[in-house]
């Protein structure tokens, strides 16, 4: 191959563009092109040395925990109706008076006990000798003509208006039941009639029937029953309803 042999003019253009390049080459900063100290080197290695650090993960956003579904609640407890007074609950008074051929027993009972309690109609009285034993009388309850003028009926059955009959007045307070706060009294009336037997040896007492076994024994002053009307009757013994004494 035949070589080519550059002519003076271009020789003389290239000895310029090489002398331009070297100047040019010179002008740059000895530091990027030049390391004597070898520091970017080490500035390498040290950056390579290190514990990269690590991206950010992404974080769940915590939501807040679906609405437990409300479960079905009992219902309160029902007020628990007051309980049946016992003979330890009450301080009783009874008075005995004549009127006419009867002997009427007027008794009140207030509650002692420091909680309500109740009296259940019709009430369950009869009358013993002091010494225990029950007399021979038949029992009628529910009695609206031992009402005292001051009783008025208590419970649904109660009609202010028209006035109740004395049939409906006794049927009124049978049905429901007399309640005792602390420090209240309640009342009942009792007519013996009709008594030809001898009369008890010291008086006779009356006992109150309150159920669950609870008999509250009420001494009288009597001292004679109801006056003798026919020999052979039975003698009888009116009780009226449990009523509440204001």
């Amino acid at each position: 191959m035949k070589k080519s042999i550059p002519s003076p003019l271009q020789a003389v253009f290239l000895l310029l563009a090489g002398a331009s390049l070297i100047a040019a080459c010179s002008a740059v900063p000895g530091g990027l092109l030049s390391d004597p100290a070898n520091e970017t080197q080490s500035a390498i290695a040290s950056l390579a040395a290190q514990t990269p650090t690590p991206l950010p993960t992404r974080t769940a956003i915590p939501t807040a925990p679906p609405a437990a579904t409300p479960q079905p609640t009992a219902p309160p407890a029902a007020t628990a109706a007051s309980r049946s007074c016992a003979a330890s609950d009450l301080l009783a008074n009874t008075r005995a008076d004549i009127n006419g051929n009867e002997m009427v027993f007027s008794i009140s009972m207030s509650n002692a006990g420091n909680h309500s309690c109740t009296l259940d109609n019709p009430p369950k009285a009869s009358l013993a000798s002091l010494q225990g034993s029950s007399l021979d009388i038949q029992v009628k309850t529910a009695c609206a003509d031992c009402l005292p003028a001051s009783a008025a009926p208590v419970g649904p059955a109660a009609s202010p208006t028209p006035a109740p009959t004395p049939a409906a007045t006794a049927q009124g307070f049978a049905a429901g039941q007399v309640r005792l706060g602390p420090n209240q009294s309640a009342g009942i009336v009792l007519i013996w009639k009709n008594w030809c037997g001898p009369f008890p040896s010291g008086g006779v007492t009356i006992d109150l029937d309150l159920g669950s076994g609870q008999v509250l024994v009420m001494p009288t002053d009597a001292q004679r029953g109801g006056s003798c009307i026919q020999s052979g009757a039975p003698s009888t013994l009116d009780i009226s309803p449990y009523y509440q004494i204001q």
